[in-house]
């Protein structure tokens, strides 16, 4: 059986449908702030994500002069607002490659709703990130820029979280002993489930006795989830989305992540022998030029990588304690799977 093979969620490009809901649409044009309007030449059409995206409320906007995104959100706190429109600031001041937030006559945040607000961002054309040797060495150069650059920037005021949760076992005990209940998973998932059960426990034993090595390395804004479909590619050009990763975590953990999805994505589309695990290696040390370890590079980037990994099958096992259905629930089967693949590249790797 092939170890790596393409998710259920993979595709080539940003794949978008028109909008049929003529409320919605009608909704949109009479909160769409006058400057985007104009900006814009008129509306031809409006359209959404073609597929069921997780956390996903983009609106493409096609007009006469240019087609822009509109990211719908629901963020309550004014603090978490700033903080958002802060990094979009900087990422334009420092002319970092990620879509452009425009400002409006009602501001850089506008609201839609009750509770909803918007903000615009320029639309990238392009393909997601597939795993050839062609692009892996700009890829890892711009992801070096961008973390650089970002590492850099004062985070006054943004908020510090664990990078990894104190009660995961008793989260992880739970979520088993209630397993055989859950209607919502099905027999293959309760399978693979109870499958890996062993894997789970042994990561996370390898993360509680070396998550203290980590003490030491200080919380920098990052991009932390930087996985095939946030990275376009447009001829020679290279742009990273989703800005609302970019959070306070620690470089192995934003690294590492990196390098496993991008170099998984490397491994789906060819074989792994000596010659392409020289390009792999290349890649890793092509990111580490933005500065950081020399002799631990490796195992601590595999550990953040493991961490993250472990941290959102948290997030999902959390989710469905009680009676709760953590909306999370297809992407588990892809971080369990992770678990292994990112076993094999490590032993291949290091």
């Amino acid at each position: 059986m092939k170890l790596f093979v393409e998710d259920r969620f993979s595709r080539k490009r940003p794949n978008w449908k028109m909008v049929k809901d003529e409320d919605l649409k009608v909704e949109i044009k009479s909160k769409l702030p006058s400057s985007l309007k104009l900006s814009l030449g008129g509306i031809n059409s409006i359209k959404s994500p073609e597929s069921a995206e997780i956390n996903s409320n983009n609106i493409m906007l096609l007009g006469d002069k240019k087609t822009l995104v509109i990211k719908n959100f629901n963020i309550k706190k004014t603090k978490e607002l700033s903080n958002q429109i802060y990094i979009y600031r900087e990422i334009d001041k420092k002319k970092l490659p990620f879509p452009k937030i425009i400002k409006t006559n009602k501001g850089y945040i506008f609201q839609l709703g009750k509770n909803s607000y918007g903000i615009a961002l320029e639309f990238i054309h392009g393909n997601y990130f597939n795993g050839s040797i062609k692009d892996l060495k700009k890829t890892a150069e711009t992801i070096a820029f961008c973390m650089s650059q970002l590492k850099s920037t004062n985070y006054t005021g943004f908020k510090t979280e664990k990078i990894f949760p104190s009660d995961s076992h008793d989260i992880i005990k739970k979520f088993m002993t209630s397993l055989s209940e859950k209607n919502h998973f099905n027999e293959y998932e309760k399978k693979l489930l109870n499958e890996n059960y062993k894997k789970i426990l042994s990561v996370e034993d390898e993360i509680l006795g070396k998550l203290g090595k980590f003490k030491k390395i200080k919380f920098e804004l990052l991009h932390r989830d930087l996985h095939p479909h946030n990275i376009i590619l447009n001829k020679s050009n290279v742009y990273l989305l989703d800005v609302d990763s970019i959070m306070l975590t620690k470089w192995p953990i934003a690294v590492g992540f990196a390098v496993f999805k991008l170099l998984r994505q490397f491994c789906v589309r060819n074989i792994v022998d000596n010659h392409n695990i020289d390009h792999m290696h290349n890649f890793i040390h092509s990111i580490n030029k933005f500065g950081n370890t020399k002799d631990v590079y490796y195992k601590d980037l595999f550990l953040g990588a493991k961490i993250e990994i472990l941290r959102r099958i948290l997030v999902i096992m959390r989710g469905n304690l009680g009676e709760n259905v953590s909306p999370w629930n297809p992407v588990l089967e892809i971080q369990i799977r992770s678990l292994s693949e990112l076993e094999y590249l490590e032993k291949k790797l290091t």
